[in-house]
């Protein structure tokens, strides 16, 4: 089953309950232009929904550092409390991409840029990848992945990552996983299946 664009928790988390006994993995594209896209597979595992990969690409600076993050330094938002941005060091906020000076920050950041953070990582599964758009990403991950669309791991080793500017974005781990890219409403795409 796949779903793209716009498809909200909600409608996934419903649509999934109502079915769940006939929907082995569900693939979900949200896709926002300019400001970034992201990519999450999902896999049934005895009724309970878990990641298995999962990408979020944003505009970035040359150096990795995201756009949102430097904006969020450089203008907080007025209700963020204060001991948030109390929390990053001095020489970040005088300068955002300094963040890369402080790698386990830096991670921690982006491990929550993912609109599907609140779904689990299947058991076992760790972001094995340094790559700025990888949420969920490395060997163990692909493989598990691959499994669920019954594709050789080796079909996966290819870029996979999106560019953003691009449309569609993840175009490529599309055609690695053999999915045919569906278009239209997400309430419409429910009723078609992938493979």
């Amino acid at each position: 089953m796949c779903m793209e664009r716009s498809a909200a928790h909600s409608l996934i988390k419903g649509a999934f309950a109502s079915v769940s006994k006939h929907i082995a993995r569900i693939l979900v594209e949200v896709n926002s232009d300019e400001f970034g896209a992201e990519q999450v597979v999902l896999a049934n595992r005895d009724g309970r929904l878990v990641r298995t990969h999962h990408l979020a690409v944003e505009p970035r600076t040359p150096d990795g550092v995201s756009y949102s993050f430097i904006d969020f330094v450089t203008d907080p938002p007025p209700h963020m409390p204060p001991e948030v941005l109390a929390e990053i060091p001095d020489e970040v906020r005088a300068d955002p991409v300094a963040v890369l000076n402080y790698p386990e920050l830096h991670r921690m950041l982006k491990t929550h840029l993912g609109t599907y953070d609140d779904f689990p990582m299947d058991e076992g599964l760790i972001c094995e990848s340094d790559h700025p758009d990888a949420l969920l990403d490395g060997p163990l991950a692909r493989a598990r992945t691959a499994e669920l669309y019954g594709v050789a791991v080796v079909d996966l080793s290819a870029r996979v990552y999106a560019f953003f500017e691009a449309i569609p974005a993840f175009a490529d781990w599309w055609a690695a996983l053999g999915i045919e890219r569906f278009r239209g409403a997400p309430d419409a795409i429910l009723g078609q299946t992938a493979r």
